[in-house]
């Protein structure tokens, strides 16, 4: 479990199975040391290609170690999810389902990457490059 996690979920998990809620409510833990940049944008804005070079300006303007994380519904897409993500032949609860489980799942990974982004940095500051966030969707 990492640090900085309270006893306080946050709000939206009512209603999540179990495991989906402590999913959530561990993808949002405050990890010390750590904030987070979330690059939004339209679709097709140019997002993803962005993060290198916030990245690059990042380290070397200010020193600050950034981190970036996948955009899951790309991750998705790419494996085949909704059609290949053009949404062709889907069902309503479908895309529903998909829509819950994808953001679940951004939370998680953010969790994930957090905790790696601290552990990096061996205490000094890092920052989490999102590729929209699991709050923007």
């Amino acid at each position: 479990v990492p640090s900085g996690l309270g006893d306080d979920e946050p709000s939206g998990t009512d209603g999540l199975a179990p495991r989906e809620a402590e999913a959530v409510t561990w993808g949002f833990a405050e990890i010390p040391g750590v904030s987070k940049l979330a690059v939004v944008g339209g679709c097709c804005g140019g997002k993803t290609q962005s993060k290198p070079h916030i990245r690059e300006a990042l380290k070397e303007r200010l020193g600050i170690a950034a981190f970036a994380t996948p955009e899951i519904a790309t991750v998705l897409f790419l494996q085949g999810a909704l059609s290949n993500g053009s949404y062709q032949d889907f069902v309503p609860e479908e895309y529903e389902e998909f829509m819950v489980q994808s953001e679940i799942l951004q939370i998680v990974i953010e969790g994930i990457w957090s905790q790696g982004a601290a552990l990096s940095v061996d205490g000094e500051t890092a920052l989490l490059l999102a590729d929209r966030d699991a709050v923007d969707g």
